[in-house]
């Protein structure tokens, strides 16, 4: 491992496919001595680390299905990593197709290449997923995933387990089932100021009086304190419960609406000055919670802090837009309307003005037609003169993979506008006009099946009342009746009749 740190370290590079199965030896030259401690002890964290940490988060997305490549691709060591097939064009699968060229590249952990993999997973989105939301079976699969792989995704010197997701976690930061690693100290004991706030807080007398006394009046008005329900949970950081607690009461608006109540109490000695920003995050995280569990709309979640620091008065503004360095700026952009483009009421004529994002514009807003023909005399034009060959490759993937598939007859026409493109579009229009016979064939094997069961049950019920007439003529017979007198009776015909009375 030649990198930083572990150049003293190792004699052995680390590749990207080295992580599935990296052993390390170490030589016992005294000058090493000091750098292989202070690694050991967490007091460093070489660049590498991260992306191997977070390529193992990437490495399990894919093998249960979380994450899918755009293209046809195989990973010949493990091909569970691709079983999930080709997915949609999305940010997040493209940086997934990216990094796995990365790893069949077997780029070299370095310092610049190690960046670029963080970047790739910050892409991926696999950061912001979160282990209680996943299903029953992709659980249990990174949970497989993880007991098999573990004695190669364990920590170097402790074998405990790489950062990744257990339950209430982010998969982003703990994708196993069985705790990780961490560079800062944590704590769950509750402080002597948290036990005794939420001992009080917690009596809906006291917290009554409480927001009595502290709510103001404007919003006391809109809150009916009589309704007050005590939450469980907690939105303050692990790492932070040392430092600040909350309390959570639910209630219901004068108006009838739900709302909640997040009080905050800091304990820590020094101040915090991005806590109004903090206070807003939990507000949000009170509004997602209560989104996940059902509700429709956004329910109002009145901040409170409650202060008892060393410094007094309170040295920071309580207004979350104080924490931008632009407060008037920031203030137009988050209490106004957002920017909105509406690509569905642009001109044609007008998106082709668009420059750079011409191309990808006017096909987004025509992709859920049926027929892109219409398309075909701005498209190429747009394609050839405004787009990179790598973007031209991204526009033919969504064409293929995004609303209806375009017929072949439009991708030949395509390709006849495009020379450059023109075997990758004849070879898609061929996949799809194989594919169009073979969902033809299938639709008429149903249609021939379901004929064949209607006509079978009709032939039955023939036959059934054939079998019924021609048991009533034995029984006529058998009671004398005349040949003519059953085949009135009957409706069988004369030969019928023959094959029942002889």
């Amino acid at each position: 491992m030649r990198h930083g740190l572990m150049e003293a370290a190792s004699e052995r590079k680390v590749t990207m496919p080295n992580w599935c199965c990296n052993r390390m030896r170490f030589s016992a030259v005294p000058e090493q001595t000091a750098a292989i401690k202070a690694l050991a002890e967490g007091v460093v964290t070489p660049f590498y680390r991260r992306a191997t940490e977070e390529g193992i988060q990437l490495f399990v997305a894919g093998c249960v299905g979380l994450l899918q490549v755009t293209e046809e691709i195989q990973f010949i060591p493990y091909p569970a990593l691709t079983a999930a097939g080709i997915g949609v064009l999305s940010p997040e699968n493209l940086a997934f197709t990216r990094w796995l060229t990365q790893l069949q590249d077997g780029v070299l952990l370095d310092e610049k290449n190690s960046q670029v993999l963080h970047e790739i997973w910050l892409q991926s989105g696999i950061g912001g997923r979160r282990w209680e939301t996943l299903s029953d079976s992709t659980r249990n699969e990174i949970s497989r995933l993880y007991a098999y792989k573990c004695h190669d995704w364990c920590g170097i010197w402790d074998r405990k387990p790489l950062p990744s997701a257990k339950a209430g976690g982010k998969i982003g930061t703990d994708i196993s089932p069985g705790g990780s690693v961490s560079k800062k100290k944590n704590t769950t004991t509750p402080t002597p100021h948290d036990a005794a706030f939420r001992s009080f807080l917690a009596n809906p007398d006291v917290a009554r009086d409480f927001l009595e006394l502290h709510l103001p009046a404007e919003l006391r008005a809109v809150c009916n304190l009589d309704t007050l329900k005590l939450e469980s949970g907690t939105f303050v950081e692990e790492d932070l419960r040392q430092y600040a607690s909350d309390i959570l009461w639910s209630m219901k608006t004068t108006d009838g609406d739900d709302g909640y109540i997040h009080v905050l109490i800091e304990h820590q000695s020094s101040d915090d000055k991005m806590m109004a920003f903090r206070q807003m995050r939990y507000a949000i995280a009170a509004m997602q919670r209560h989104l996940e569990a059902g509700h429709g709309r956004l329910p109002l979640v009145i901040p409170l802090q409650f202060y008892h620091g060393e410094r007094s008065p309170y040295p920071y503004s309580t207004n979350w837009l104080d924490c931008f360095s632009n407060p008037e700026v920031a203030g137009k952009i988050y209490t106004n309307p957002f920017p909105l483009v509406d690509v569905t009421v642009i001109d044609d004529d007008d998106i082709m003005c668009h420059r750079r994002m011409a191309a990808l514009t006017l096909l987004m807003k025509h992709i859920r037609q049926r027929d892109l023909m219409e398309l075909l005399d701005k498209l190429p034009l747009l394609m050839v003169e405004m787009v990179s060959d790598e973007q031209v490759r991204v526009l033919i993937h969504y064409m293929v993979n995004a609303g209806d598939s375009p017929s072949p007859e439009f991708m030949r026409a395509l390709a006849a506008r495009l020379p450059q493109h023109e075997d990758k579009l004849m070879t898609i229009a061929e996949r799809l006009e194989q594919k169009g016979r073979e969902e033809g064939r299938k639709e008429g094997l149903q249609e021939g099946l379901q004929e064949g069961r209607q006509e079978g049950r009709q032939e039955g019920r023939q036959e059934g009342a054939a079998e019924k007439a021609q048991a009533i003529a034995r029984q006529l017979r058998n009671m004398g009746m005349t040949p003519e007198q059953i085949k009135q009776a009957t409706g069988l015909s004369d030969a019928e009749l023959k094959k029942v009375i002889h």
